[in-house]
């Protein structure tokens, strides 16, 4: 069993109603070619680990979506297909059916304005392309911004499940 310590798990599943975009030129991409200049911003956002981090997820197979402003990246998103992983570095299966949503960031003047909410959506609308039909996030109990932005999303807490 995989000890929680203070963080909830929420999940997501059933029909996708995409919000409104957050403004003119808005879009999310799947960063794919490694000579993509947005992996810059990736590697740099505070807290998600640099590129040491970042050259692990992508030999794990795990898939990064960058949200764009007017073509300026303004929110990141981790998503891995296969398994789940706490801060402790040690990996556990997904269910087949499942997917992990993880380390999301919207640049703090930009947070608030409907970043994450546009961005979840347009990740959950491609789980099927990949027979994906839930969508898992852990997030910490005092993140209350983040709890915000998976709720608005249809995220649910469940019990552990993952």
């Amino acid at each position: 069993m995989v000890q929680l310590d203070r963080s909830v798990v929420y999940r997501a599943n059933g029909h996708v109603q995409v919000p409104a975009s957050p403004g003119h030129d808005f879009e999310v991409k799947e960063l794919q070619t490694p000579d993509d200049p947005t992996w810059a911003f990736v590697a740099t956002v505070k807290g998600l680990g640099g590129w040491t981090k970042v050259t692990r997820r992508q030999r794990r197979g795990h898939r990064c979506f960058v949200g764009l402003r007017a073509g300026r990246p303004v929110h990141v998103a981790w998503l891995s297909l296969k398994e789940w992983s706490l801060v402790d570095g040690q990996y556990y299966p997904l269910p087949p059916q499942a997917a992990f949503l993880y380390d999301t960031y919207t640049i703090e003047e930009l947070r608030g304005q409907g970043i994450a909410r546009q961005a979840f959506a347009a990740i959950r609308t491609r789980l099927p392309i990949w027979g994906k039909q839930e969508l898992y996030a852990l997030v910490h109990s005092d993140n209350v911004s983040s709890i915000a932005s998976l709720t608005a999303n249809g995220f649910v807490p469940t019990p552990m499940a993952i």
